[in-house]
């Protein structure tokens, strides 16, 4: 062989060579994680989660491959869980006489979600504006969690600020495909629709492919009722049941959310608040809990014992409300186990206004399930599993498996043995992206505002 022979076949031999290297496994790897993969109650010890184009690549045994990430992350024996959802926020939310809240309140309330572990939110009375902010957070020029968005409420009898107000058939097939096209996530009602409205919200939105979700339709019965794909508040279903009852008292009602496949998303922690604003020691703490200092200015201003919207909704004698309220949430702490009980798919929300802190009431909420009777990982698959569900992204979504979207968080504790670890985050990553503590804390003091606003 000839040396020119020799270095063609030398050549020719390192470009197969080169040809058939595999390419680095990941763009990120975390290693010696304990991983809660949400598929099953089980944790998936010493583990590394390699991460590629913001999906799960692969996760290995032991810390192998890791080194030829770009980026490697030590999870320090932590606990990796799916991002979490809050299914019912309002961004911004002002007291309907002080107006329409603010692009900024609005972003200012979206900051406080990644920093919580909270990757998804679900918006529950969207406008065009929160519209442009979707796009934003999509296109990366505004940092912040996935962003669902309903459409102005449909209603009958509300204020026209709460959204159009639909009384025939016509009107309600019209709006339904105007926002369908206008690129909401879902349609949102009120209050009760005419039969022939409701109807019609129902079936233009099942042929558009759109979820509906909202409240109650009071004078429809239970099997009407459950054909929204989810029913909103827990305070929603006591129009149904009445004070002081529970789904032992109307097994029907139960049977029809069962077959009908709703979700049910319950809210308690903004109910149970209602309570604490009533009493003044109560009203204090709230005050000066740590996640406090993150609520709006404008809502620690309006809250506060001579401006607080409830005590002043319930008169002069608002203190006699307590108990009532106290007895009004442990009934909905009942419905709620007895939902989980049957079946019955839950998602987590929050309704996180007034001195309840977007962001932190995720992890008031869950343990406030926990409190109703579900164990950990029930409370867990409201706030992973079921809204990846709900969006027709099962497998997809809310769980840590091969091919799902990266939406992780890192915890420094186990929270299928105790639902308070789900405070104890060490870092997110939202589709890829990795923000550690000391981000998450930067994110946190610039959503804080001065009391004077």
């Amino acid at each position: 062989m000839t040396i020119h022979r020799l270095f063609t076949a030398v050549a020719m031999l390192l470009a197969g060579a080169c040809a058939t290297q595999t390419a680095p496994p990941a763009d990120i790897a975390i290693r010696n994680v304990n991983v809660i993969p949400m598929t099953e109650e089980t944790i998936l010890q010493d583990r590394t989660v390699l991460i590629r184009d913001g999906r799960i690549s692969e996760i290995q045994s032991g810390v192998q491959s890791a080194a030829h990430a770009q980026q490697i992350i030590d999870g320090n024996g932590g606990y990796l869980i799916p991002g979490l959802a809050d299914m019912h926020a309002h961004l911004g939310l002002i007291l309907p006489w002080d107006g329409d809240p603010s692009r900024d309140r609005k972003a200012r309330d979206l900051c406080l979600y990644l920093p919580n572990g909270v990757t998804k939110i679900r918006n529950m009375r969207g406008t065009p504006g929160d519209l442009e902010l979707r796009a934003e957070l999509r296109n990366g020029t505004l940092t912040g969690p996935e962003l669902l968005l309903a459409g102005p409420s449909l209603h009958s009898t509300l204020p026209d600020s709460f959204g159009p107000k639909v009384t025939t058939a016509e009107e309600a097939e019209a709006i339904v495909r105007a926002q369908a096209a206008a690129g909401y996530d879902l349609i949102k009602v009120h209050n009760a629709l005419p039969q022939p409205a409701y109807d019609a919200v129902i079936e233009t939105a099942a042929a558009l492919d759109i979820p509906v979700a909202g409240h109650i339709q009071q004078g429809k019965s239970a099997a009407e009722n459950a054909r929204l794909g989810s029913i909103e508040h827990a305070e929603e279903l006591v129009k149904m049941l009445g004070d002081g009852k529970d789904f032992s008292d109307a097994p029907e009602f139960l049977d029809a959310l069962k077959t009908s496949g709703a979700y049910v998303t319950p809210t308690l922690v903004v109910f149970e608040t209602i309570a604490k604003y009533l009493d003044d020691t109560s009203l204090a703490a709230l005050y000066d809990a740590p996640e406090t200092a993150y609520v709006s200015a404008y809502w620690r201003r309006n809250m506060s014992a001579e401006k607080n919207f409830f005590r002043q909704s319930f008169g002069e004698n608002y203190a006699s409300q307590i108990e009532g309220l106290n007895e009004q949430s442990a009934q909905h702490r009942i419905m709620t186990r007895q939902l989980n009980d049957a079946g019955v798919p839950l998602l987590l929300g929050t309704d996180a206004v007034g001195l309840v802190a977007p962001g932190f009431s995720t992890h008031q909420e869950l343990m406030l399930m926990v409190k109703s009777g579900m164990t950990p990982y029930e409370a867990l698959l409201t706030a992973t599993v079921n809204p990846a569900r709900w969006a027709g992204k099962t497998g997809a979504e809310g769980v840590i498996v091969t091919d799902a979207k990266a939406d992780l968080v890192l915890l420094s504790s186990n929270p299928l043995e105790n639902i308070n670890a789900t405070t104890s985050v060490i870092g997110v990553m939202k589709s890829g992206e990795w923000m550690d503590r000391p981000r998450l804390d930067a994110m946190l003091d610039q959503c804080r505002e001065p009391d004077a606003e």
